[in-house]
């Protein structure tokens, strides 16, 4: 029992180190780094701001605030969110080794091994929603491990899965369906049926509440996010311009395909307006040939994995062969739905490249989990088979993660080179960054880094994309114009005011369609001009101020 207890607190501490080591080398991926930005407080004179709140951290995100309150300056969002990746690596090791306890010391060593591979995804390319699906998959694993004489499994699967529903509903949702199909397909039924009612209640309340949320709220980022941005943005179902009636519309529609927003003008009746018709409904040629691209493009990006997953499930086909038709059908339907799935998110949302990456690196420790490593023995031809195809996988995986990781990196570097130059020239001076030269500004952090802009006199994320119409950041916008910043102009005419000291990083083109959308809609003509220019490594952006 000793030794027991000691091997477990010796594994805890080897994914305790084992991901906050990857984590000092890893990046942030996608629009990650304003999560901690915002929460620290470092856009906001350091009073901690939680955004998007509609969307991710459901519940998570205040409590996550508070530690920043109370103890400022400690990286707390990253060392929470790594956290919960350990935990999860560590009930993932677990269950698999508790499952194989009979094997030999290599067996346990080679799972052992191809985990960290796997898990080793959810760690390097940082993002919240890859530690969603690091809880999701433990989760995942412990329900299926769960039995009526061991129902502590069972007991970590609720608590993983109310963890990864409260850190990316989204996720939470495919989760919840992986868990069902695992249970039909591929289970041997030694399952907790506890467990998953209880998964399946949290899960209904709360969907149902997000819901309820989204039915019944007149909040402008609620209404939109995330089927009308999925709609216009990134499927790109929009009727084309040659489709307005008048010169207002034919702005607004400008500014909205901009990423402008405006509550009062572009509103949601008038983006709803701008959405193809029978969105959801029939088959839409251009969007079939976007979906088919985009899938082959990422599964170009994740081959590694998906040579992984190859491997394994040829393993448990030819052990699932001895249970005759029905155990080989529902193995075949398990995957032609988990494949359906991914089509269907390719074809009506949109497929990141991590998407593909973490959906794999679940049905592959669902596999692992699944397979009796200590029967390979008995079927050479596939047991070489499937390890000359986990090797190839993990051979092109490291390749292609290495590539992947190498730019993102660079990036990095870039970002912090114009970051830093921006500092230099405009010391004490209102910085105000256009959508891209934001995220250049913004995403120039490693995990465990904190923004400091305290060089200039403010940096306003007011044209960022949607971030400035969010409540809790509008709320400071508003305090710091003393004006309505959900009025656009007012924003602008408070900005226009300070005149000399505002520096607007942006590009011609996004300036000339903003004094377009305030002259042609709003009715007011404000006199930017270009005073200076940056192009440091790829990133380059004009300088203007008022005149």
């Amino acid at each position: 029992m000793k030794a027991n207890i000691i091997g477990r607190i010796g594994l805890f501490v080897f994914c305790l180190l084992f991901v906050f080591g990857l984590g000092n080398y890893s990046v942030f991926e996608s629009y990650e780094v304003l999560y901690p930005t915002f929460l620290s407080g470092s856009l906001t004179e350091g009073v901690p701001i939680n955004i998007w709140y509609f969307v991710s951290h459901f519940l998570l995100a205040e409590v996550y605030m508070k530690f920043y309150t109370m103890i400022p300056g400690v990286p707390w969002y990253e060392i929470i969110l790594f956290f919960y990746v350990a935990v999860s690596l560590f009930a993932i090791l677990f269950i698999l080794f508790t499952k194989n306890v009979q094997l030999g010391t290599k067996v346990k060593l080679f799972i052992g091994l191809l985990s960290l591979i796997l898990a080793t995804e959810f760690i390097l390319s940082f993002q919240y929603t890859r530690v969603a699906f690091a809880l999701g998959t433990a989760s995942t694993l412990a329900l299926l491990m769960g039995s009526k004489e061991n129902k502590w499994p069972g007991v970590w699967s609720c608590i993983f899965f109310i963890f990864c529903l409260l850190t990316r509903h989204e996720v939470g949702v495919f989760i919840f369906v992986m868990q069902w199909l695992s249970v039909l397909f591929i289970s041997n039924r030694s399952y907790s049926k506890v467990a998953l009612r209880f998964n399946t209640t949290v899960f209904l309340i709360v969907a149902g509440y997000i819901a309820y949320d989204r039915f019944t709220t007149n909040d402008f980022l609620k209404q939109f996010e995330p089927e009308l941005g999925y709609q216009l943005l990134d499927r790109g179902n929009i009727v084309p311009l040659g489709n307005m009636t008048n010169a207002v519309d034919s702005a607004k529609y400008i500014a909205v395909t901009n990423l402008i927003t405006d509550k009062e003008h572009t509103t949601i009746a008038f983006l709803r307006s701008l959405v193809a018709e029978n969105a959801f409904v029939g088959v839409n040629k251009e969007l079939v040939v976007r979906a088919a691209n985009e899938l082959t493009d990422k599964l170009n990006h994740s081959l590694g994995l998906l040579i992984i997953y190859i491997g394994l499930l040829i393993l448990i086909i030819w052990q699932t062969l001895p249970n005759g038709r029905a155990g080989i059908v529902k193995l075949l339907m398990f995957n032609l739905l988990f494949w359906a799935i991914l089509v269907a998110v390719a074809y009506f949302i949109m497929l990141q490249y991590y998407t593909v990456d973490i959906m794999l690196t679940l049905v592959c420790f669902i596999f692992l989990s699944k397979i009796d490593f200590g029967a390979v023995h008995t079927n050479y031809p596939v047991t070489v088979l499937s390890g000359i195809l986990l090797l190839a996988g993990t051979i092109v995986l490291y390749q292609k993660h290495k590539e992947y990781s190498q730019r993102l990196t660079n990036n990095i570097e870039a970002h912090v080179k114009f970051r830093d130059e921006l500092k230099q020239r405009y010391p004490g001076k209102i910085l105000v960054p256009g959508n891209e030269q934001k995220k250049m500004i913004l995403f120039s952090l490693r995990p465990f880094e904190m923004h400091n802009f305290s060089v200039f006199s403010r940096l306003y994320m007011f044209d960022a994309d949607v971030i400035y119409v969010e409540p809790h950041y509008n709320a400071y916008l508003s305090q710091e114009c003393k004006c309505d910043a959900n009025n656009y102009t007012d924003f602008m005419d408070f900005l226009a005011s300070k005149k000399d000291s505002v520096r607007i990083v942006s590009t011609s083109d996004r300036i000339e369609v903003i004094k377009y959308y305030c002259r042609v809609v709003r009715g007011k003509n404000y006199n930017i001009v270009p005073i200076d220019s940056l192009d440091i490594d790829g990133n380059s952006a004009t300088v203007f101020t008022f005149q």
